[in-house]
């Protein structure tokens, strides 16, 4: 067998009796390489030299001990699996080295046969995580591949058809009859809509939790809360629906990407109103409640049927009402604000009634203290 295609394992304990024992049990098998080390240092030097695959180390050893070099390797060779050698008077230290990423541990005295079952354990964990990544880079490989397609392939025409279809309807290549003027205006609202539909599904495979974690800050609640009124405004007028906000400027700040807090208020409080009825309401709250920053955003509107509840932020779902079917959607949109609100580690839920209206709930972490009781906050 080649020797770059070997598992490359390596031992390190001060008993020189025992890392010649294991050595000579685990070279008979063909598919291994193996390496050996003295004491900590050594075994540190040894995988910066060749790194192993995997790793048995005595946790009882002069100068460095078995938990310091332990804390190394899963510092700087995380692919690597080690597996901790222990007599039975140090049991406690296995345990706790299983805590700090140990994959399995062998007591002393141990067969031949058991050093071999334990390899063969560690070694195949290590090929299901090398198939789990490989997995998890074709699935990213595919998403970009998708992404691409959907950008300029799908988005790009969609955009051009449109420039088309308001070139004609506003009549630079001669004048046109009102009933062809309305298909064209159908026409140009669908391939809007299909837009929508694009740019919805772009946000939602662009999502990138570890980077909304990254940004997020402490971020005054009332202020956002008073610009996202601001650019609901227009469309709660056309509809003759009354926003109503209550939120404190003395609220304490949340730890939030406030971009993203901003698409999530953005989009509860333009359905809100979309899905309310004439002369209806909507009403903002905020508070502080149960460890965390509540935002409230409740309607009059529509509701949604009780069967359809639980799926409201499962993607591409849309509630099957046809008072609801007047709206046009994409079926992303919640999908999307869960997304968000979780990324940031908060929640979000709903409650509502055919009929009578529907109250969405966020709950977004405070950026610093502890609650002693809702509405009152203590720093430490």
């Amino acid at each position: 067998m080649n020797e770059g295609t070997k598992s490359r394992i390596l031992i390190v304990d001060d008993d020189p009796s025992m890392r010649d024992s294991c050595r000579q049990v685990l070279v008979k098998e063909p598919a291994y390489s193996v390496a050996v080390a003295e004491d900590g240092q050594s075994g540190l030097k040894a995988m910066e030299a060749r790194p192993a695959d995997l790793v048995f180390l005595d946790l009882k050893m002069p100068g460095m001990n078995g938990l310091d070099v332990l804390d190394a390797l899963r510092r700087d060779y995380p692919d690597t699996v080690v597996n901790v050698i222990t007599g039975y008077a140090t049991v406690e230290s296995a345990v706790d080295a299983m805590k700090r990423g140990a994959f399995d541990f062998l007591p002393k005295p141990f067969t031949p046969s058991e050093l071999r079952i334990v390899t063969e354990r560690a070694l195949g964990h290590l090929n299901l995580q090398r198939e789990a990544k490989r997995f998890q880079q074709e699935k990213e490989q595919l998403r970009e591949d998708v992404i691409s397609i959907v950008t300029h392939q799908l988005r790009e025409p969609v955009i051009v058809m449109m420039q088309y279809l308001q070139t004609l309807r506003q009549g630079y290549v001669g004048e046109l009859s009102p009933l062809a003027q309305e298909y064209l205006l159908k026409a140009e609202k669908r391939a809007e809509e299909l837009l929508k539909l694009s740019e919805h599904w772009l946000s939602f495979a662009r999502m990138d939790r570890t980077k909304i974690e990254a940004k997020r800050m402490p971020v005054p609640l009332a202020p956002l809360l008073a610009k996202v009124t601001e650019q609901i405004e227009p469309l709660a007028r056309r509809k003759d629906v009354a926003l109503r906000v209550s939120a404190s400027t003395s609220l304490p700040k949340v730890l939030a990407d406030v971009e993203s807090l901003e698409v999530v208020l953005s989009n509860l409080l333009s359905n809100a109103v979309k899905y309310n009825v004439e002369g209806g309401q909507v009403w903002v709250t905020a508070k502080v409640a149960e460890g965390g920053m509540e935002v409230a955003v409740e309607d009059s509107g529509v509701g949604i049927p009780e069967e359809s509840v639980p799926y409201v932020f499962e993607p591409f779902f849309r509630v099957r009402d046809p008072k609801r079917q007047k709206v046009h959607g994409t079926g992303l949109g919640l999908s999307i604000a869960r997304m968000l609100v979780e990324a940031q580690g908060g929640t979000i839920s709903v409650k509502s009634q055919l009929g009578k209206g529907t109250t969405f709930v966020v709950r977004i972490p405070l950026a610093g203290g502890a609650i002693d009781a809702p509405g009152a906050v203590s720093n430490p």
